[in-house]
């Protein structure tokens, strides 16, 4: 099989990690917009209990948590990854990039793939240890406190790594090298981690009276 057949064979799922730039152009080439709402959906899960284990929470009823989850953290991403994109177009262009809006919109939301990976995890998670999730006040045996450092040590890996992951993409949208990429990332993610992690924390003080 030549270069060229195996790029159309590519599978973004696993070359994402590795090959981030050959995995988004291959995306953005052969994919339609089905396939970037799933992952932005999936990811939106994902993100949806990570949030929920980061955030000042007390008791969170199990519907609420699912709520949250399934429905108002995809749209809390759809949202964000729609704005999120507009910085990252501006922030690109000052420094001589040449990608369109959609370009960069559907490269975020490939660059989210490593969320996804994360989601049969945090689903086995809920399911040996929801308060994880739901608690901030965790049973304290062996088992329990393993689970939580293991939870979070594959929860960090994978986040730093996605901040690769992302400024490779932005970059390839681009059309630029990747430390352009990196700052076109940096500045605008850093605003909008402020604005959402507020915004989060309110929700689920509001919902833990759901």
């Amino acid at each position: 099989m030549d270069k060229l057949e195996k790029k159309r064979h590519l599978n973004p799922f696993t070359s994402i990690w590795l090959n981030t730039r050959e995995a988004i152009r291959w995306v953005l080439a052969t994919k339609t917009w089905p396939y970037f709402f799933v992952l932005l959906y999936l990811a939106g899960i994902s993100l949806g209990f990570i949030s929920l284990s980061q955030s000042a929470m007390l008791e969170l009823p199990l519907e609420a948590a699912l709520l949250f989850a399934f429905v108002i953290a995809p749209v809390l991403l759809l949202i964000a990854s729609a704005f999120m994109s507009v910085l990252y177009l501006w922030f690109g262009k000052i420094m001589k990039g040449s990608a369109t809006y959609i370009a960069i919109f559907k490269a975020v939301i490939t660059g989210l793939i490593p969320q996804i990976w994360l989601l049969p995890l945090i689903l086995l998670f809920l399911i040996i240890a929801p308060e994880i999730f739901l608690s901030q006040t965790p049973k304290e045996d062996p088992f329990n406190v393993f689970l939580y450092a293991a939870y979070f040590v594959i929860l960090m890996a994978t986040s730093l790594w996605s901040i690769v992951i992302q400024s490779k993409a932005i970059a390839e949208a681009h059309r630029m090298s990747s430390w352009k990429g990196f700052l076109a990332f940096l500045v605008p993610s850093a605003v909008m981690w402020v604005i959402m992690t507020y915004v989060i924390i309110m929700l689920v003080f509001a919902l833990a009276g759901f």
